[in-house]
């Protein structure tokens, strides 16, 4: 009976530590579509505090919200494309990259 109890809390730890690895992905992909669509840090925090720890339910929420900022970053794509070729060029200027070094980089351009 003990071998079973053993069994099951580590399959128990298991399962614990992929709902959390989970729930830690989904958090970190927010994080880069919360930058790109300029959500306000406030909300950022509101929606993170409301969606703590790793539940099936907490995960399906961060599922959706992942889902639902990348639609929208699918339907401003072309905004999107224009905004890093800006900050791309920003770059360039601070790091004094010339027309040379720059051309190399077709993306920037295409």
């Amino acid at each position: 009976m003990q071998g079973r109890v053993e069994h099951l809390c580590a399959e128990c730890e298991v399962r614990l530590v992929e709902k959390t690895e989970m729930a830690d992905e989904l958090r970190g992909r927010l994080a880069p579509l919360w930058d790109r669509l300029q959500v306000d840090a406030v909300d950022r925090s509101d929606f993170l505090a409301r969606h703590a720890g790793c539940t099936a339910s907490v995960i399906s929420l961060l599922e959706k919200e992942v889902e639902r900022l990348e639609e929208i970053r699918r339907q401003n794509i072309g905004t999107f494309i224009l905004s890093a070729r800006q900050e791309i060029h920003l770059l360039w200027d601070q790091c004094q990259f010339g027309s040379q070094q720059r051309q190399t980089f077709r993306p920037a351009y295409s």
